[in-house]
């Protein structure tokens, strides 16, 4: 039987803070294994599991969203077409900027219930 899951090791460089330390100290060390989550995702060669492949995803526009960051992994993955929707649109011209910024190999097309209400 395979062994269940475990948490990160306390030395792990994803560790997570402890939870005795103060509310500040913890914001601080949660940024900094962020930022060291986030290194690990930029660095590593993108692996490819879906090149070449068409992705529509939805609910993509909030800031700190897991569409959001659906997109940013599908990218890394190799789309090649990435459609983002979301009915909210104020935020996906950025997210847009941020992907082609990120990912200029990845064609990037977005629109809201409000791109479709415009048009006749």
């Amino acid at each position: 039987m395979p062994d269940a899951p475990t948490k990160p090791k306390a030395t792990s460089p994803t560790a997570l803070p402890p939870p005795n330390v103060g509310a500040e100290q913890y914001a601080k060390l949660t940024v900094e294994r962020l930022q060291r989550i986030q290194s690990q995702l930029t660095t590593a060669p993108r692996a490819g599991k879906l090149k070449g492949k068409v992705c529509i995803i939805t609910g993509v526009g909030s800031i700190k969203g897991i569409g959001r960051a659906t997109a940013f992994a599908y990218a890394h993955q190799g789309a090649r077409h990435l459609y983002l929707l979301d009915y909210d649109g104020s935020n996906l011209p950025d997210l847009e900027e941020s992907l082609k910024k990120a990912y200029p190999d990845v064609k990037v097309r977005f629109c809201s219930p409000t791109v479709f209400m415009t048009r006749t």
